[in-house]
């Protein structure tokens, strides 16, 4: 299994807790502990936080775009889960 990208210092997705995720597997134990009104305030369908850090800072265009139409908590689970396997 190859190496996932990590977030470089600074530039990991901050949960409102104040964790700090760096990559696709802290992104998935988040998201399944996550309630569904703490997802609405990073994704519904006017916008997209999760893909556009996906994008920016771990450089992953195909998988933001996968997550960038993921509306709910559990779309945005299996999109990660298929990602982490790939």
């Amino acid at each position: 299994m190859c190496a996932r990208p990590q977030a470089p210092e600074g530039e990991e997705f901050v949960l409102r807790d104040g964790t700090r995720l760096r990559g696709i597997d802290d992104l998935a134990h988040a998201i399944a502990k996550m309630t569904d009104e703490e997802f609405s305030r990073f994704a519904d369908a006017q916008k997209n936080d999760f893909a556009r850090w996906i994008e920016r800072s771990l450089d992953d265009r195909f998988l933001a775009a996968t997550v960038r139409r993921a509306t709910t908590r559990a779309q945005l689970r299996r999109a990660l889960f298929v990602a982490r396997f790939m």
